[in-house]
C-alpha cells in the first residue's frame, strides 16, 4: 500500500514478467486512493478489472504474476538465492551435491547462472585480456537441463508444473 506507481510497475513487470504491469499499477494506485488494499481478494480484483477483455485468462489466474512480484520483492527472494546458493556449496565436502528447486523462471535463471559460474564458466567479455568475473570451478553440474514433472506427477499433484530441478557436485 505504499509503494508508488513507479515502483509497483516495476516490481510487477520485472519480477512478475507481466507485460501489463504499468497498467496494473496504475489500476493499484486508484483503488488506493478510494480505500487501502487489505485483503489478497481486493487486490486480485483490481488486477483483472485491469486487464483488456474482462480479466479472460488461460492456465493461471491473471493475478498470479501480480503476487509473484510483490512476493520476490517483499521476501527479497532474490538475494535470498544469491547468497544461499554459494553458500551450500562452499558448506558441502567434495563429492557434496547440492540440489535447487525454483518455481519460476527468474529463480531459474538465476540458479542455472550461480551454477555455471561455480562450474568455472567466464562470464567476461572476450575482449577482456583477463577473467574478473571470479568464476572458478568448484562444482559439476550434474543436469544439463532442468529436471521437470512429468504428465502424471501433474497430474497427481498440479503445483508440480512449474518446478524445475538443478544439481551440482562439489569437486573441490
Amino acid at each position: 500500500n505504499n509503494y508508488s506507481e513507479i515502483e509497483l510497475a516495476r516490481i510487477i513487470g520485472e519480477y512478475g514478467e507481466v507485460r501489463m504491469a504499468r497498467r496494473m499499477a496504475t489500476a493499484i494506485v486508484n483503488r488506493r486512493h478510494k480505500e487501502a488494499i487489505t485483503t489478497t481478494n481486493q487486490l486480485a480484483d483490481v488486477v483483472v478489472t485491469a486487464i483488456p477483455g474482462g480479466g479472460r485468462w488461460q492456465d493461471i489466474h491473471p493475478a498470479t504474476r501480480t503476487f509473484q512480484g510483490i512476493r520476490i520483492e517483499a521476501n527479497d527472494e532474490l538475494t535470498a538465492i544469491a547468497k544461499a546458493i554459494p553458500a551450500a556449496i562452499d558448506a558441502l565436502k567434495v563429492n557434496g551435491v547440492v540440489a535447487a528447486i525454483s518455481f519460476h523462471s527468474l529463480e531459474d535463471r538465476l540458479v542455472k547462472t550461480l551454477f555455471r559460474k561455480m562450474a568455472g564458466k567466464c562470464e567476461c567479455d572476450a575482449r577482456m585480456p583477463q577473467c574478473v568475473c571470479g568464476a572458478r570451478k568448484v562444482v559439476e553440474i550434474l543436469t544439463a537441463k532442468p529436471v521437470t514433472a512429468e504428465a502424471q506427477e501433474i497430474a497427481e499433484n498440479p503445483r508440480s508444473r512449474s518446478a524445475k530441478l538443478r544439481a551440482a557436485k562439489k569437486i573441490a
